[in-house]
């Protein structure tokens, strides 16, 4: 797939998340930077934010969609449905 192709995937798997779990639309933004991989300072720069904004925004994603690490959360966006029925 092109990459335009999955960034837009990835966008709309993260507002599709973001609805389900309860984000704000600006928590959504910073869920779709970390989501790409992106370092906190990096989401602060590209969102102009400051340091504490971003990690009460951080804080709150991991509270609401009950992930404990970067990784997990990233495990969350790039799981597919199925898995959740899938047999032990």
């Amino acid at each position: 797939a092109e990459a335009g192709d999955m960034l837009g995937e990835l966008q709309r798997r993260c507002e599709a998340l973001g609805a389900h779990y309860g984000l704000t639309a600006r928590e959504v933004d910073v869920f779709v930077l970390m989501a790409q991989g992106r370092t906190q300072t990096r989401i602060e720069e590209e969102l102009t934010l400051s340091k504490s904004t971003v990690k009460t925004h951080i804080g709150n994603i991991f509270l609401k969609l009950g992930v404990h690490s970067k990784q997990e959360l990233i495990d969350l966006v790039f799981r597919t449905p199925e898995d959740d029925t899938a047999a032990p």
